[in-house]
């Protein structure tokens, strides 16, 4: 049986700095093809990872604030673990072989999972669920999951834009559910205005709120439910909105709602996150 020892960090001797050295070696080999990948997704210009730097400082912070709560912990070591980060890095070994960034991407999170629970034990990893869950967030989707997700959101928030455009008297018509026809004015819904970006962003910063107010599981899932719909409603907003500038001030004053339309939206996107985390009892 193990022993369960207080949470503080061993002292550590020089045999077991070179293992600890070998060890970051190998898991940096195994994961540099997935992390290279993930980090050209996070600086990519108008790219949709973005958010994805930022989730590093939000974990941090997230356990930071856990630190009182996270000592109280009995921490017991479990090989569990060690046998997860073996299967982790063959993943990641595997994924970077057959070039699939998914097989890479599990292994990464289960790589997280193993070194909490070698680390810690079993029950310091579930008090740590929700910044592991957070993690995922940096990492790029599935191709396919990817497409899936933009096609549906192109489609519902052209066909939003739409009825928006025609409550405000504009008389708008839809062409191959991405094009949009005013009398002065043509728009097109690409991809990059799927909502999905807003989407992935809102539903972080819903994850770490989340955590800061000490939420359950179901005001969690309330968040992800009711931030959804309102990200794909609040940008068929400026979708609109670009039709309605365009349309009403030229082809020049519908690019600049383009372009600086999104900050807007980010404020009420935002706003609508803090409204719906105080109703659920957040207060800080």
């Amino acid at each position: 049986m193990i022993k369960a020892v207080k949470f503080e960090l061993p002292k550590l001797d020089n045999r077991d700095w070179i293992l600890i050295g070998l060890f970051t070696a190998a898991v940096i080999f195994a994961f540099h093809y997935m992390l290279r990948f993930a980090w050209a997704q996070w600086w990519e210009t108008n790219g949709y990872y973005q958010h994805g730097v930022f989730v590093p400082f939000l974990v941090g912070y997230m356990i930071y604030r856990m630190r009182d709560d996270l000592k109280k912990v009995e921490v017991r070591p479990a090989p569990l673990g060690m046998g997860l980060l073996i299967l982790s890095v063959l993943l990641a070994w595997w994924g970077s072989h057959v070039l699939s960034q998914f097989v890479s991407q599990v292994g990464f999170m289960l790589f997280i999972v193993g070194a909490c629970i070698y680390t810690f034990g079993t029950k310091m990893t579930r008090r740590l669920t929700i910044p592991i869950i957070l993690m995922g967030f940096m990492l790029p989707l599935p191709e396919y999951i990817f497409t899936q997700f933009t096609n549906v959101g192109q489609v519902y928030s052209t066909k939003i834009a739409v009825k928006m455009l025609d409550v405000l008297g504009f008389a708008p018509t839809m062409i191959n559910n991405s094009q949009i026809h005013l009398d002065n004015y043509e728009l097109y819904v690409g991809v990059p205005c799927s909502g999905f970006k807003l989407t992935m962003a809102l539903l972080m910063f819903a994850l770490f709120f989340s955590s800061i107010a000490k939420f359950n599981w179901w005001r969690i899932g309330v968040m992800f439910v009711v931030l959804v719909p309102v990200a794909l409603v609040v940008n068929s907003w400026r979708i609109a909105m670009i039709g309605v500038f365009g349309e009403n001030f030229g082809e020049r004053a519908g690019s600049w709602f383009h372009d600086y339309g999104s900050y807007l939206e980010l404020v009420i996107a935002y706003g609508v996150l803090f409204w719906l985390a105080r109703r659920l009892g957040w207060k800080d």
